[in-house]
């Protein structure tokens, strides 16, 4: 393949200086400053430009460094502003050396298009243009891709010699295995020539949708997978990046995966964000409203159900008060309301089903409900209005306005205004102009073929949107300034990823958030409240390993601990894509852990010594005590989080512990046991002994709880095993013996039968290992059982990687 002639990028004296960076993160900041007053907007730039750099800075040590390639998950909300992380990261990229970044955008046309427009529109646009957007052909596409490899070539060849000053090639192609197949011959036919020393960006974005293997659980390999993992064995030096609010499929994804993260960063929403956590408030307990009348689906309905009908006229009226009345509708802005930087359009979404005939039935529900509305408001206006219409109409929209006040809006006081001859004249001007659309991917609905909203541009064609769809509509359309909801999709054990990323409401609402309304059943509601709940505990867990850089690949892999009442009715991800050896159960009988590598002789003094200093620093006051155990109640659970981290075992059960342990912190919420009341019952043989070791092994005769053994392939005797005691020393290997049985037994269970309320109980006892069942005289070793068990009305999962 020849050179192509190289074109430069020339800049003004005035750009000469200014990075691609900086001039987005300008553009950006600017916007901020005409959305929120100064020290908010100076906020809110802060945690953007620190939440980019705290990810560019490490593909900048990368790229200093010796790596071959590395992959970041980069974590936000729904809706929350990735997509303006992503394009940050893009041009950091434009002044770095990489030389090529390509955007897989998701299995959408609709998706692919808001990625393009928005990645030309962004930075594109930036003064001296650092990108250029390449849209990727499929090989079959010959011309095309001819075409296509050949001005790639020519960024390529520019930017290899003449270096950041041009501009950046951005490749952007939906993830099918025919297109990714396609750019990956390009990178071989391009970029690989070029040396393994040159780089690669990848970003994936819904980075959950299609990207992981969808034949995990059978052990075979995907198609758009395998063509995903091909760009990761190229001979050169690459980050991958997965943007996604939703990780659980990533993170659950098989070990040894070619897009499994090595790291976690975490994008947090700026000011002014609605999230999963405000629609599941009690401050919007109004404004969800339940659906109880659609029991069936659309297209087995004869008339609209009155829950539908109410839903459109609250958008339509709310659609009025923002046509007409901007400082009403946007009366939680921070700023002064200019309604020439404010959108007039906007938009409500009926979600009801994946089924395309749903769709067309509803299309025409909804359509009929807006035309006779348009053909009654028309009379009212003309004065040919049947008798008692104008009343019914009135009262109709009376009570839609008695329900928006209730949820603090002025919405009585517009209701008079609403009544006027100019207020009806503006609201039938608004009727006129409702563009009710389907999008799926149906070729013979009633809007297909019409060009879809992409951009607030797109959406300023008209002033209400009524959209209709399913899995397109829920999965990374930006619905710019959508106000009303009406969400009927369900299934009888959902996904939470999916279920999730359906959540459109989300997103930077809150300057009219007291217009805002959801309309689902009642069991979708209690639904969305347990999603918060493991929301903030994913989120909470991310910042941590994004703070510690917690490396989620290869041998230190971390493994979690959550606690979930009983009959939860979600799994984390499809079952498709999770890895078939990926640990996902409950723990059984009632147990949280029991530890069975307990045998050490060292161990068994590093624990002694452990539980007097922890015992000492806690200052812990015995609740009750018998001639064999001493109670404490209600221990702080940061505390208890600290005892089971510390305590010594094997790397496997410590890397467990340490998972347990997080189940006492407070982040975790209600998935973890921090507000659950504790009971720890400790050994008095060990608090009598614990200042020498010594003397609970003299005491031998005095330990009344005794298990079998599982013997290393050496063997152990209670010789062997006294000599490395009393050498301070640890047994191989190959001579320690392990727990043959589970710890926790009868007798633990009867110590939690004592326990008249809901509790965790811990015990920790020394416990004799024999050779032979209930011989004492076959004892090998002796060890400190640590056990806990779960309250009753809880169950105990663990889920991770082994």
């Amino acid at each position: 393949m020849t050179d192509s002639p190289i074109t430069l990028r020339i800049e003004s004296d005035s750009n000469l200086t200014q990075s691609a960076l900086s001039a987005y993160l300008a553009e950006d900041a600017a916007k901020s400053r005409t959305r929120l007053p100064g020290p908010e907007a100076e906020k809110a730039i802060k945690v953007f430009g620190d939440s980019l750099r705290n990810l560019t800075d490490r593909c900048d040590s990368f790229l200093t460094g010796n790596e071959r390639q590395v992959s970041y998950l980069a974590l936000g909300k729904v809706q929350s502003g990735k997509t303006a992380h992503l394009l940050g990261t893009l041009a950091w990229a434009a002044d770095s050396r990489v030389l090529v970044a390509v955007v897989f955008t998701g299995i959408t046309g609709a998706l692919n298009d808001q990625t393009h427009t928005r990645l030309q529109s962004n930075l594109q646009s930036l003064p001296g243009a650092p990108v250029t957007v390449l849209v990727v052909p499929t090989l079959k596409q010959k011309d095309q891709y001819s075409s296509f490899v050949s001005e790639l070539q020519a960024l390529v060849l520019s930017r290899k010699r003449l270096g950041p000053s041009q501009p950046l090639p951005v490749l952007v192609t939906m993830k099918n295995s025919a297109r990714v197949d396609a750019a990956k011959q390009a990178f071989l036919d391009v970029l690989c020539p070029l040396g393994a020393d040159e780089a690669l960006l990848a970003i994936d974005d819904e980075a959950d949708q299609a990207s992981q293997n969808a034949k995990a659980r059978k052990r075979e390999a995907a198609a758009t997978y395998v063509s995903l993992s091909g760009i990761r064995d190229l001979n050169i030096r690459n980050i991958w990046l997965s943007y996604t609010a939703t990780p659980q499929a990533v993170l659950l994804a098989e070990k040894a995966g070619k897009i499994r993260p090595d790291y976690v960063v975490t994008v947090p929403p700026r000011m002014g964000y609605f999230g999963l956590e405000d629609a599941t408030s009690n401050a919007f307990e109004h404004q969800r409203v339940e659906v109880s009348d659609f029991r069936t689906s659309a297209r087995a309905l004869r008339s609209t159900p009155e829950s539908l009908i109410t839903a459109i006229w609250r958008f339509l009226f709310v659609a009025w008060v923002r046509k007409s009345f901007p400082q009403s509708f946007y009366s939680d802005s921070l700023i002064p309301v200019r309604s020439e930087h404010r959108m007039l359009s906007t938009q409500m979404l009926i979600h009801e089903s994946s089924m395309k005939l749903d769709h067309g039935r509803m299309f025409q529900l909804v359509q009929d409900e807006c035309n006779n509305l348009e053909d009654l408001v028309g009379t009212i206006v003309d004065g040919t209005a049947p008798s008692g219409m104008k009343a019914l109409l009135f009262d109709g929209f009376e009570e839609v306005a008695v329900r928006l006040a209730e949820c603090g809006t002025d919405a009585l006081e517009l209701f008079r205004e609403f009544t006027s001859p100019e207020g009806q004249i503006a609201f039938l001007e608004l009727l006129r102009d409702v563009k009710i659309m389907i999008i799926n991917s149906d070729g013979t609905s009633p809007t297909a073929g019409e060009p879809r909203p992409v951009d607030d541009e797109d959406y300023e064609r008209h002033r209400a949107w009524i959209l209709i769809g399913g899995d397109i509509l829920g999965r990374g359309i930006t619905i710019p300034q959508l106000t009303v909801s009406y969400f009927l999709r369900s299934s009888k054990k959902p996904n939470f990823d999916t279920v999730l990323q359906q959540l459109r409401f989300c997103g930077y609402r809150q300057d009219y958030r007291k217009w805002l309304s959801i309309h689902a059943p009642a069991m979708s509601f209690t639904d969305l409240a347990y999603m918060n709940t493991v929301d903030i505990a994913v989120w909470n867990r991310a910042l941590t390993w994004d703070k510690n850089e917690i490396r989620l690949t290869g041998a230190t892999m971390p493994r979690v601990f959550y606690a979930a009442s009983k009959g939860a009715r979600f799994d984390p991800t499809r079952i498709s894509v999770r890895d078939p050896d990926l640990a996902d159960r409950t723990i059984e009988k009632g147990s949280i852990f029991g530890l069975r590598e307990i045998f050490d002789p060292r161990d068994l003094r590093s624990n002694l010594a452990t539980l007097r200093s922890w015992h000492a620093e806690t200052q812990l006051v015995e609740s009750a005590s018998d001639a064999k155990w001493v109670r404490f109640d209600d221990i702080a659970p940061q505390s208890l989080g600290r005892l089971i981290v510390s305590w010594n075992g094997s790397k496997k059960e410590e890397q467990n512990l340490e998972a347990v342990s997080e189940l006492f912190d407070p982040a975790l919420g209600e998935l973890g046991l921090s507000e659950t009341p504790t009971v720890t019952y400790i050994s008095k043989l060990l608090l009598e002994t614990w200042s020498a070791p010594e003397d609970l092994v003299a005491r031998v005769s005095d330990v009344e709880v005794t298990r079998t053994v599982r013997q290393g392939v050496a063997g152990s005797t209670w010789a062997s095993w006294l000599e490395r005691f009393n050498q301070k020393l640890f047994l191989s290997d190959d001579r320690r013996p392990t727990l043959a049985v589970p710890h926790v037994g009868g007798g633990q269970r009867a110590l939690r039968d004592r326990i008249p309320y809901d509790a965790v109980v811990l015990v920790i006892e020394p416990i004799l290992g024999l050779e032979t069942s209930r011989s004492r005289a076959s004892a090998v070793s002796i060890g400190i059982g640590f056990a806990a068990m779960s309250p009753a009305s809880f169950e105990i999962r663990t889920i991770g990687h082994s």
